[in-house]
């Protein structure tokens, strides 16, 4: 049996000739195109989020002290 660091070692290349059929090229092109779709997804969310929040991006982000917004007043009845 192959132990794990073998296996991460190895080079991407078809071991056996069962590796080269129409399947597993079919599968080994549907699993690039799902790593690079959630890739993409990714990005375009972290983008997106970015771009939405810039206007909250300032020194107050960061500030350790900052007081709680709620106002007090609604719950001490």
């Amino acid at each position: 049996m192959a132990s794990l660091g073998s296996i991460a070692t190895a080079p991407l290349r078809a071991q056996r000739e069962g590796d080269k059929n129409a399947k597993s090229i079919v599968f080994l092109g549907l699993l690039w195109f799902a790593i690079l779709f959630a890739v993409l997804a990714l990005v375009v969310l972290l983008v997106t989020a970015f771009v939405d929040g810039r206007t909250r991006l300032d020194a107050n982000l960061i500030e350790v002290a900052q007081p709680g917004r709620m106002n007090c007043e609604h719950h001490h009845r």
